[in-house]
Parts: structure tokens; C-alpha cells; sequence
């Protein structure tokens, strides 16, 4: 797994007064969970006593999830995210150039295989 940020991005152009797809609104939901379901795991040093902070700006990018003192960065990757795929080698050299090792880890994963997930993660954060 590896994992980058992305900054927000919203094109004007694109929004209209029509309501989302089905999917787009699932996804959303998916998303929503994966992120309480990992906050839920990672707060308050619950996971190996790391300290990780939740939607943490570095930069010009914001981090789902981000341990300062082990260097490492976890994002959580949905559907929603692929629009803006292109800002994720700017996001990747960004935090390699500043000693952040990057989890790109899919939200689905996340809700299904929760410990496999939290086990990635611990042997990131025992690694550095």
C-alpha cells in the first residue's frame, strides 16, 4: 500500500443543480465510514501508542491521517478521489521530499478487512 494527499479541488463548471448518481452517493457513504471506522482505531495513541492526527494540513496538502513523529502519512483512496489523481505526484514528491512515508490504503478495505489495515499500519509505524 502506499498513500498520498490530495488538496480539494472543485471545478464551478462542473456543479449543477441535479442530484448526485446513486453510486457517487454510496461511495460517499463508504468513504464516511472508512474514515470514523480508521479515526476510531487511531486516536487517542490506541494504536501502538502513535499519536495520529486527523485531517492535518502539511503544506499545501491535507493528510487524512498523519503520525509527525514516525514520519507517516495515511490516505484513504474511494472513487471520489480519482478526479483529482492528477495532483498525486506532486502530493508524493512533496511528502517524500519532506521524510514522510505515504499509505495509500482504499476505504473499502478499510471496512472489510479492518485488522489486515491496522496491521499495515503498525508494521509501518515499527519499520521507521
Amino acid at each position: 500500500m502506499s498513500i498520498v494527499v490530495e488538496p480539494f479541488v472543485r471545478n464551478l463548471a462542473q456543479h449543477t443543480d441535479s442530484p448526485a448518481p446513486r453510486g457517487r452517493h454510496i461511495n460517499r457513504q463508504l468513504r464516511a465510514a472508512a474514515d470514523r471506522i480508521l479515526w476510531n482505531h487511531l486516536r487517542d495513541c490506541r494504536l501502538g501508542g502513535a499519536k495520529f492526527r486527523r485531517q492535518y494540513l502539511v503544506g499545501l496538502y491535507l493528510a487524512d491521517f498523519i503520525c509527525p513523529e514516525a514520519r507517516l502519512v495515511i490516505e484513504l483512496e474511494s472513487s471520489l478521489t480519482s478526479p483529482l489523481a492528477s495532483h498525486a505526484n506532486a502530493r508524493r514528491a512533496f511528502f517524500h521530499a519532506h521524510g514522510y512515508q505515504i499509505l495509500r490504503i482504499r476505504d473499502r478495505d478499510v471496512v472489510t478487512q479492518t485488522r489486515a489495515v491496522l496491521d499495515t499500519i503498525r508494521n509501518a509505524l515499527t519499520f521507521r
